[in-house]
């Protein structure tokens, strides 16, 4: 669970949108600017809320994600359920990702 994010891959035709820089003054596409994503480390965000250091699977746990991480018996031997399995830590993590910037926000609202 160290970084996760949103990771915009390049298209062979991608919207204007997506080739205009962070910060433009122009507000204008530039040629070859590829728009390189955003990026949430969960692993610090739940340090920051919690003052401890979380799995992927404890912090699911800690704040009561719906589809929690699950337990497989045997790593690196790509079967249907290695797959299941890999799919659902991209579900609980995503969930993760919804989840703790809205306890943060509303965390610092308290003060």
């Amino acid at each position: 669970m160290a970084i996760i994010g949103r990771i915009w891959v390049a298209t062979e035709d991608p919207d204007k949108e997506d080739l205009i820089p962070e910060g433009s003054t122009t507000g204008k596409s530039e040629e070859g600017y590829v728009f390189r994503g955003h990026f949430l480390d969960l692993r610090t965000l739940a340090f920051a809320l919690t003052d401890r250091g979380h799995t992927l699977e404890s912090a699911c746990e800690e704040f009561d994600v719906e589809h929690k991480k699950q337990t497989v018996e045997r790593h690196g031997v790509v079967t249907e359920d290695y797959v299941k399995y890999n799919l659902r830590d991209v579900l609980a993590t995503s969930e993760l990702a919804i989840k703790l910037p809205r306890l943060k926000i509303n965390w610092i609202g308290r003060f």
